[in-house]
């Protein structure tokens, strides 16, 4: 949840392949509309600028993810991220 994971995974990479906001989610995903994870100068994780913006467009776009991070358009039974929050579905 601290975004330590996050950053490790595109250390070294030529472009950011997963992304975490903080405080919302609890790991990586592999979906750019969520924050770009950043280490700042005292050793913890933040998200870059764009990560209030990538939050309020996905609640307004009422996305919904699986627990594992992929994009859906419909729920069936399971458990969900929608708006941002853990939900199951019976």
């Amino acid at each position: 949840a601290s975004g330590a994971i996050c950053y490790a995974l595109n250390e070294g990479q030529e472009t950011d392949q997963w992304f975490q906001t903080i405080g919302v989610d609890p790991y990586p995903v592999l979906d750019r509309t969520h924050g770009r994870v950043v280490r700042a100068d005292d050793g913890t994780y933040r998200n870059d600028g764009n990560a209030v913006e990538s939050i309020k467009t996905a609640i307004e776009q009422n996305k919904i993810y699986t627990i594992n991070g992929i994009r859906v358009e419909k729920t069936q039974k399971g458990i969900y991220i929608i708006n941002g929050k853990k939900m199951m579905v019976k």
